[in-house]
């Protein structure tokens, strides 16, 4: 298995829909971004997703599907002008004196001058007495 490096301006860990917005975002102004994709979803059993402008009761992987499309369509050569996503895991990130720098699960180095952690969020429910 051979690795590499790679620089880019953003990393982006995460592919739901903060991580996606932000991809977009850079897209839109044609800035290199890294957008890293665990493919791992809090909301992956829900069969509809809620409080996402203009996408009101689509179902989290059609959400997923047609915002990576547009920004494929809308944006650059080959999609996504200087944009790439990765399905795959970060497992470490470091604050360096030029920015960060990430090893992906493969063993594949990213330097970034910037980082998103766009990896949502757990529910932690407190307990309530009568409810099991």
């Amino acid at each position: 298995m051979s690795t590499s490096t790679t620089s880019t301006d953003l990393l982006i860990i995460g592919g739901g829909p903060a991580g996606l917005s932000t991809a977009t975002f850079f897209a839109r102004v044609n800035r290199p971004f890294i957008l890293y994709d665990s493919q791992l979803y809090r909301n992956a059993q829900s069969p509809e997703a809620h409080t996402i402008m203009g996408y009101e009761g689509i179902s989290p992987a059609q959400y997923r599907s047609k915002i990576q499309m547009e920004l494929c369509s809308l944006y650059g050569k080959g999609g996504l002008g200087n944009g790439v996503f990765k399905n795959g895991k970060i497992v470490s990130l470091l604050k360096t004196d030029n920015g960060f720098e990430a090893v992906d699960e493969e063993g594949n180095t990213v330097k970034a001058r910037k980082v998103v952690l766009a990896t949502g969020i757990k529910d932690v429910l407190p307990p309530i007495p009568g409810r099991s």
